[in-house]
């Protein structure tokens, strides 16, 4: 099936509105690298060993299995198992791999855990572990290197918990990301050779995908990159410096794989690099006077997104920060907008089961409280007013409804109780007609 349809599927008219999707992503990014990246080859420097087979048939089961508990996984998986390959000259913190004819790479080792080191150590070594990872191993020999496969795998895990929990990136932090996962990723495959196995004219081979051996690695990568992107952390002004419009294009080329899996990782990513960095496209082409005819109401929608339970909504709304346009315009009709938002956030701080919404929402109370001290104040203290309020209409709303209990409970105790006859039992076929007609009358 040919790039297009691996993407979106069959169907023209989705076909077109995919390619329109990718059509935005690309415009939306920069076109050649910043000079901060420049060094930077989606594939080229650091890609692996093109005469490395990265493709095997598998009887992995793991396809009804969720990515959370392939990830959470710390069983060695021995069948992603191969010779390494030189992908650069020299990793730091001494992890100088070098290949020894058939002995494999003369030293790789663990480094420290993050729970191991102080908290100013920990960017670091954040950096030192991406570099780490930034070697290569060919899955073609399940018997080769073991040692050096699990520790990769350990410390892609690491990664992994890492980039969900951390802080802030720094720009060299984001660019050894983006390195890291370019060199695993964009790598040269080599399909194996498929048995043809034709039965009445018809090739069975033709309908099995096949599987990456090395997905025991990749799988990692892809959920870590994944992780990343998402992540409420991931500055994407930032972020666009490294993940340009080449790199992109790498990605979209990586949808010929023929492992179902990675094509469903691949999906998932770029709607993700498209909800974080396009959504507010609309908005950052408005003008002033258009924004302030539809901010009332395009704000109290805003202010329901902002205190959705879906942390994704929630999320999305507070990205619109992010962007430099957009964060003007509200700033400049602040006095309109931040009274209609005010309650959300306020209730979003205080509450919402997702920590990183709890998070953004704090972020975006302490740009308008450094902005307009003034205006937050007021708008707090109308909030604390209005939540009194409330709270003060229910007391009296319980209260009534409590006297009003009490009040029917004395009543029924003063009365006697009513005593209902019993209806008689309804007249056979025997009976004639007027006495089946008085029975009704009396039923």
């Amino acid at each position: 099936m040919p790039l297009r349809g691996w993407v979106f599927g069959a169907g023209g008219e989705n076909n077109c509105r995919g390619f329109g999707f990718l059509k935005k992503i690309l415009s939306k990014l920069p076109k050649k690298s910043s000079k901060t990246s420049g060094h930077r080859d989606h594939g080229g420097h650091y890609a692996p060993n093109s005469n490395a087979s990265t493709t095997a048939r598998s009887s992995d089961s793991g396809l009804s299995k969720s990515a959370k508990s392939e990830i959470s996984s710390t069983r060695a998986n021995s069948s992603g198992s191969d010779t390494g390959q030189n992908h650069g000259s020299k990793i730091q913190q001494g992890v100088n791999l070098k290949l020894n004819g058939n002995q494999g790479f003369g030293s790789y080792e663990a480094l420290p855990a993050f729970k191991d080191v102080p908290n100013s150590e920990k960017q670091n070594l954040f950096i030192r572990k991406l570099n780490m990872c930034s070697v290569v191993f060919d899955f073609s020999d399940p018997t080769k290197n073991l040692k050096e496969k699990e520790i990769k795998r350990q410390t892609l895990l690491e990664l992994v918990e890492y980039v969900t929990v951390s802080g802030k990136f720094t720009e060299s932090a984001m660019q050894e990301v983006v390195k890291m996962v370019s060199t695993n990723l964009f790598r040269t495959r080599t399909p194996q050779p498929r048995e043809n196995k034709v039965v009445d004219g018809v090739d069975l081979e033709e309908e099995e995908p096949l599987m990456d051996a090395a997905w025991p690695h990749l799988q990692i990568v892809y959920e870590f990159f994944l992780r990343f992107v998402a992540s409420p952390e991931t500055d994407a002004k930032l972020a666009k410096k490294f993940i340009d419009q080449p790199f992109i294009i790498k990605l979209l080329e990586l949808f010929d794989s023929e492992d179902p899996r990675e094509r469903e990782y691949l999906k998932t990513i770029l709607h993700r690099i498209y909800g974080k960095f396009m959504l507010e496209e609309v908005l950052e082409a408005t003008q002033t006077s258009e924004f302030q005819r539809c901010m009332v109401p395009l704000f109290r929608q805003i202010a329901r997104c902002l205190s959705s339970s879906h942390f994704q909504v929630a999320e999305r709304a507070l990205f619109l920060w992010n962007n430099d346009p957009i964060e003007n315009l509200i700033t400049q009709n602040r006095k309109v907008i931040l009274p209609i938002i005010y309650p959300a956030l306020e209730k979003n701080a205080r509450s919402h089961w997702n920590q990183a919404v709890r998070s953004l929402t704090l972020n975006v109370r302490k740009i308008f409280e450094d902005l307009d001290p003034q205006l937050f104040n007021e708008c707090s203290l109308k909030f604390k007013e209005d939540e009194k309020r409330e709270k003060e209409t229910i007391s009296k709303s319980e209260a009534t409804w409590k006297r009003l209990e009490e009040l029917a409970s004395q009543t029924s105790a003063t009365k006697k109780p009513v005593s209902i006859p019993q209806k008689a039992a309804p007249p056979t076929l025997q009976h004639d007609r007027q006495e089946f007609c008085a029975w009704l009358r009396e039923a």
